[in-house]
């Protein structure tokens, strides 16, 4: 009995990206099939293995050319193979392309990415718009998913006909210019702390202190997680009670500029001066306030377990819903935000401080503060002593852990990014005692 074929699957020695290679019926090898930029090898052999039986049955058709092998003119290039060129020159360009090269693989690359991208025609995008209708109805992909993906699809076809890099013209008419794109859903709500959850959080001993401190100074400056990484001491004046973002950092803790390239200068809240100047002095006032911060992968489920260590269980905190999201680190910039709104703040003052590009976004936490205002407590409360502590004295607090998350938190410290943080809270969260 033939050994069933399975496909070839190598990598390009040029970038690394996985490229596949059938054996036909006729005993013929296949033209390369080249996948997009980021496929993993495991997505790359299920191909080729799926590929190879539908070359079996006769349902497809990858035979080799009897001419020579020669580099496609631009009229038959691939998708894939264009896509690849794509995502190389948006990344040179400053673009963080890993989200992109993810949703390009999962939805458009495993569609059409061994298609010559002239023969795609714009009744098939058009089937692809009601493929995505379907599976956000099936629950499959959330509305927002298949926006994103829709705009890449745009974005491609609109680079492939009119890209500022003429190399990546290789259509003379957009097929995708005024299609729909996918059906909007029910924007969620989202959820921020009050006051005494806040300080519930940065209390608890049990939690280490730099991440106490992590959530304290994020809430009390309400900045983007990417703004907080890249914070350095000289650009805070302590003197003046002002800091200032002028970058962030990007998923490879590469600096950028900030969301919208526009530097601010923000005033320092009263309540968070004691902290920030323990923490200079502890330092000397160089470096990066936060030298290591949980990477983006771990944020939400970190900061959740946190509140859940510190007895924070409030279920509009915890429970996402179709209507309701569960609260993620990132909404502890939404918590400042909405507490200077709710203190009575001047909202102009706060689109800029918050750097917003729009005053819409500033309105939106706006609503929600129009009906807590006068009956919520105060906002930015003192922060306790306990913050204030050095912290070679949390390593000796760590001992009151198990020994095994004492071991796992040593380990994080020397080598913290990215896994350790998370497994930090392992042992913490199954013992389930909240904090006094």
């Amino acid at each position: 009995m033939p050994r069933a074929r399975v496909g070839s699957v190598f990598q390009s020695p040029k970038d690394g990206h996985w490229i596949v290679q059938l054996t036909m019926p006729s005993g013929k090898r296949s033209s390369r099939i080249h996948l997009p930029l980021g496929t993993s090898e495991a997505m790359a052999r299920e191909k080729a293995l799926v590929w190879s039986e539908k070359a079996a049955r006769g349902e497809i058709y990858f035979e080799q050319p009897k001419a020579t092998r020669t580099p496609p003119v631009p009229h038959e290039e691939t998708l894939g193979g264009w896509a690849e060129r794509w995502f190389e020159a948006r990344k040179n360009r400053g673009f963080d392309t890993r989200p992109d090269v993810s949703r390009w693989g999962k939805w458009i690359g495993a569609r059409w990415g061994t298609r010559p991208m002239k023969s795609i025609e714009r009744t098939e995008i058009e089937d692809f718009v009601t493929h995505l209708d379907a599976e956000v109805i099936a629950g499959r992909l959330a509305w927002k998913s298949a926006l994103n993906v829709w705009g890449l699809v745009t974005k491609a076809f609109d680079d492939a006909t009119n890209a500022k890099d003429r190399s990546l013209r290789i259509l003379t008419s957009n097929p995708a210019i005024d299609l729909r794109g996918p059906d909007r859903g029910a924007h969620k709500s989202k959820e921020h702390l009050r006051p005494a959850e806040l300080l519930a959080v940065v209390s608890c001993e049990r939690a280490p202190l730099l991440h106490r401190r992590i959530v304290a100074v994020a809430a009390y400056l309400y900045v983007r997680p990417g703004e907080l990484g890249a914070l350095e001491w000289t650009d805070v004046d302590l003197e003046s009670r002002t800091f200032t973002v002028h970058q962030a950092l990007d998923r490879d803790d590469a600096l950028k500029s900030t969301k919208t390239d526009q530097p601010r200068l923000v005033p320092i809240e009263p309540a968070l001066l004691p902290l920030l100047l323990a923490m200079r002095a502890e330092v000397g006032g160089q470096g990066r306030v936060f030298p290591v911060i949980p990477d983006e992968e771990h944020l939400a489920r970190w900061f959740r377990s946190l509140l859940k260590l510190a007895g924070v269980v409030r279920a509009a905190l915890h429970d996402g819903t179709a209507t309701r999201r569960a609260v993620t680190f990132y909404d502890l910039r939404a918590t400042g935000i909405t507490w200077r709104l709710i203190r009575g703040d001047e909202p102009f003052h706060v689109m800029h401080d918050a750097g917003h590009r729009r005053f819409e976004t500033t309105q939106g936490y706006d609503r929600s503060a129009r009906v807590l205002r006068g009956s919520y407590g105060e906002v930015f409360p003192p922060l306790p002593v306990s913050l204030l502590s050095r912290i070679a004295q949390e390593r000796v607090e760590s001992r009151k852990l198990p020994e095994s998350a004492g071991k796992l938190w040593r380990r994080w410290e020397l080598n913290p990014r990215p896994r350790g943080f998370e497994h930090t809270f392992v042992h913490v969260r199954s013992r389930r005692i909240p904090c006094d």
